[in-house]
């Protein structure tokens, strides 16, 4: 009874994992009879787990204030919040950046202190939350290694967009100021670039020559004795780092082309670490697509859409200088839309989105993600399986 109890234990029929997912071997539970199988399984109640996720979102709640009010302080620094928003201004930090202060927000290389502090602060936040969503994820006691991965996936991609992307969303839409959002996304974007660049390359590269340094001709360790090689803090950064590029590309068209240098840089680098430096991974399940992290791509994507336009319309001059007769300028040199013609302005905006929205649908449905030649592979391979089955019947 027990074999048959471990045998049945070792199958998962939950919809999130497959059918045949991997059970954790650190899951707990009680043991039932299944009303699916009918055989004895661990059963956990889910009305429970519910309760761990709200212990979760609480704990995750906190690490995102502390994220929000280190970018305000560092908004402070950089002079970006005016003394009227009387609720986030601290004028202790604020006069740090006054002209001839320690940060002058007009000089043209201490303006870059503050962002520089925010980026290492981001930096420091996500290593901390990454040890909490870890022991978060753990005590949530996930019964598939499919429902825990996506369950950590989603609790730090969700801190690190917070973190990385606050600042750039409060500047390009609550004080509408391009010029402020240009160089603090010029100033993130191209630290998070040349920090990956860093220890992905020149990292690996000195700790491989170093090796080779101790060795002095002797034999190298057996790949077994390698580091293991991590591919879940590659995913998260080419994300966050796409975030830059394709939520404010008004802003900073030139992102595109240094990320792809950056990520072509890297796979060298990758394929390096994989030749030298650590072990080769083991596909220990088969899957069908990179699960959670495409639908995280989906939805930075369409949510492009929207940012970009109201980036367009709101955020920078672009539209104005095609539509002038719908903006106005005041004695501040900030600019309004006209009373009665903001509406157009503002059917213009959506029109866009919607249209390029439109265009991503059509696009999906006329390109297929396999290519006929692999289709026809496929059900050639689907139809010699079944052959065979069918011929193995009737020898029975």
């Amino acid at each position: 009874m027990n074999e048959a109890m471990g045998s049945a234990m070792q199958k998962d029929y939950s919809l999130d994992g497959g059918l045949y997912s991997h059970r954790r071997p650190s899951f707990v539970g009680r043991a039932r009879i299944s009303p699916v199988t009918g055989e004895l399984e661990l059963y956990y109640p889910s009305s429970r787990r519910k309760v761990q996720y709200l212990v979760s979102a609480f704990v995750t709640g906190i690490m995102l204030t502390v994220a929000f009010w280190v970018m305000i302080l560092s908004l402070n620094l950089q002079g970006y919040i005016r003394p009227q928003n009387k609720s986030l201004y601290f004028i202790d930090f604020a006069k740090l950046s006054i002209e001839g202060a320690l940060f002058d927000a007009k000089s043209a290389y201490m303006s870059f202190g503050p962002a520089i502090l925010h980026a290492v602060c981001i930096l420091s936040l996500n290593a901390i939350y990454r040890r909490v969503s870890a022991k978060l994820t753990d005590w949530e006691n996930h019964e598939t290694q499919t429902s825990h991965d996506n369950s950590l996936i989603l609790k730090r991609f969700l801190f690190e967009a917070f973190d990385c992307y606050i600042v750039l969303f409060y500047l390009a839409f609550y004080e509408r100021d391009v010029e402020r959002l240009r160089m603090e996304l010029v100033t993130a974007f191209n630290i998070d670039s040349f920090r990956r660049i860093a220890v992905e390359v020149v990292v690996p590269y000195g700790m491989h020559a170093l090796s080779d340094i101790k060795l002095d001709g002797r034999e190298r360790l057996p790949d077994l004795n390698l580091d293991e090689y991590e591919q879940f803090d590659d995913y998260m950064e080419i994300i966050i780092q796409l975030g830059y590029v394709i939520l404010f590309a008004s802003a900073y068209p030139l992102a595109s082309l240094i990320m792809a240098g950056a990520v072509w840089v890297e796979i060298r680098a990758d394929i390096y670490k994989l030749t030298y430096l650590c072990r080769k991974p083991l596909a220990t399940e088969r899957v069908r697509s990179i699960g959670v992290w495409k639908r995280i791509l989906l939805c930075m994507i369409w949510i492009s859409c929207l940012s970009n336009c109201l980036i367009f319309g709101f955020t920078s001059d672009q539209m104005m200088h095609y539509l002038p007769q719908l903006y106005m300028r005041d004695e501040a040199g900030i600019t309004h839309m006209v009373h009665d013609k903001g509406w157009i302005a503002m059917l213009i905006i959506f029109g866009l989105e919607r249209m390029m929205i439109a265009i991503g649908l059509v696009l999906l449905s006329l390109i297929s993600p396999i290519s006929e030649q692999l289709t026809i592979q496929l059900q050639r391979r689907k139809y010699l399986l079944s052959f065979e089955l069918l011929t193995a019947k009737k020898s029975d």
